[in-house]
């Protein structure tokens, strides 16, 4: 019977990168509370859980053209203690970010999440790539990128994430 791990494996960051835009230097970021992290498609493979960061909302931040800034997005981990035949198939990972500033702005990031094993399955491991970065242009002209960090676990003689 697979155990539930509550090991914090990673915290996922997000930059932001500004890449252009048609007013006055720096630009003001305010996130949202409306920022998730979508975990239903690995539910028949690789079954992960996610919790995004609950101060997200408080965060802001001045960028100027060229600049980025890195912070704790989310926590995602597995409940799986081993690695089956079934957490090999890569599945779908999306997560959103959402703004109060510039003009209320949210764009969907998609990665892909699957487990692997080698030697006999005693090295086991898995993987979450992100399909980015995201380009976002607001209705004013603004132009940034949002990129999350991809992640990778491995494991000899796996026992969950930390050897928990």
């Amino acid at each position: 019977m697979k155990r539930q791990l509550y090991v914090i494996l990673f915290a996922m960051v997000l930059t932001f990168g500004l890449v252009r835009f048609a007013q006055a230097l720096p630009y003001e970021f305010d996130l949202g509370s409306g920022s998730w992290v979508n975990v239903n498609g690995t539910n028949d493979a690789l079954q992960l859980y996610a919790v995004v960061n609950p101060n997200l909302d408080n965060i802001s931040f001045s960028l100027s053209e060229g600049e980025s800034s890195i912070f704790k997005f989310a926590t995602v981990g597995t409940t799986e203690s081993w690695i089956n035949d079934d957490d090999v198939n890569p599945k779908t990972v999306t997560a959103r970010i959402d703004f109060d500033a510039p003009d209320q702005v949210g764009d969907i990031i998609s990665g892909t999440s699957a487990g692997f094993t080698g030697f006999l399955s005693f090295a086991q491991g898995w993987y979450l790539t992100w399909n980015d970065p995201v380009f976002v242009e607001t209705t004013d002209g603004l132009k940034f990128s949002i990129d999350l960090t991809d992640v990778g676990y491995y494991s000899l003689l796996w026992q969950g994430p930390a050897g928990s």
